[in-house]
């Protein structure tokens, strides 16, 4: 059993998805992929919701819906889609690449809600390749950063494992957000 954690761990970190800690498979909920925008926002409109709350003040400046709709972020700094703010999209943090390994880009992501912060936190990104619908990543987060602050967020590093656009649906207990996000290694120093 160890073994084969260890083969999907290394399968996913070959995909371009890294977190600074460990990361697990999402528990099961026997989530779908969704595989356009059209079938992400139906996902979102089924999606759990938590009472309803005023916006952090913070929010003010986010780019997007509050409905749960796919964005596309590539000409905003910060986005919004739903229940999650995230960003830096226009302006790329690069984290620098080891061991031959192109750079990763640095993204956070702000649930509305934070769930519970009892260990079982965890932020569940679910992409799909645009145009190919068969390319497929998922990944699962459990670092949390500002953890005791006004607005903790989950800081993650980001490669897509292509060029292109991919459909990026990103969730933390009840809160759910799409992206559509343009990977463009061209785009990176080198």
């Amino acid at each position: 059993m160890k073994r084969n954690a260890f083969v999907i761990a290394v399968l996913l970190a070959g995909l371009g998805w890294v977190s600074g800690r460990a990361q697990t498979q999402a528990p099961a909920r026997n989530l779908v992929l969704p595989r356009s925008v059209e079938a992400a926002e139906a996902e979102g409109a089924k999606w759990p919701s938590n009472p309803p709350q005023a916006d952090r003040t913070s929010w003010a400046d986010a780019f997007g819906p509050r409905d749960r709709r796919c964005v596309r972020a590539a000409d905003h700094t910060t986005m919004r889609s739903g229940d999650f703010i995230a960003g830096p999209f226009k302006d790329r943090v690069l984290m620098v690449g080891t061991g031959g390994q192109p750079p990763k880009w640095k993204v956070w992501w702000v649930p509305n809600q934070m769930p519970p912060l009892n260990g079982n936190v965890q932020l569940m990104l679910r992409a799909t390749k645009m145009n190919q619908p068969e390319k497929t990543v998922t990944h699962t987060f459990v670092d949390i950063a500002n953890e005791h602050a006004e607005e903790p967020f989950f800081p993650t590093t980001v490669l897509f494992p292509e060029n292109g656009d991919w459909l990026v649906v990103a969730t933390a207990g009840n809160n759910w957000g799409c992206f559509i996000i343009e990977e463009t290694r061209s785009a990176m120093p080198r």
